[in-house]
């Protein structure tokens, strides 16, 4: 079976996945997208994937640029961070105690 134009190709080096797109439609085209080596890059290329078809056009989520794919991840990563409890911030009083402590054991 011969795999249709708008197949990828696929392959791993070191922390990073590539794609290499091809021309939907056939043509001499292709350019190559980067995504990290991580659940993040692998929902990237999944969501790829699925929009990609003989009509994709560049810059589109079916034959995304890397510019794209870098905002896309971008923003993942930024609704993961929102998501976060705030870490805890000590007073200067707890800091102070803490200090102490830290002194009375030998450990400053």
């Amino acid at each position: 079976m011969k795999p249709p134009d708008f197949a990828a190709r696929i392959w791993s080096a070191g922390n990073s996945i590539y794609l290499e797109l091809n021309d939907p439609g056939g043509g001499d085209r292709k350019h190559v997208v980067k995504l990290p080596h991580s659940n993040d890059g692998l929902s990237q290329i999944l969501k790829l994937l699925s929009h990609r078809g003989s009509k994709s056009k560049i810059a589109t989520s079916g034959d995304p640029t890397q510019h794209q794919i870098d905002l896309d991840l971008k923003s993942q990563a930024d609704k993961f961070l929102a998501k976060r409890k705030p870490q805890f911030k000590a007073t200067e009083e707890q800091s102070q105690a803490a200090k102490e402590v830290l002194r009375s054991l030998g450990m400053l």
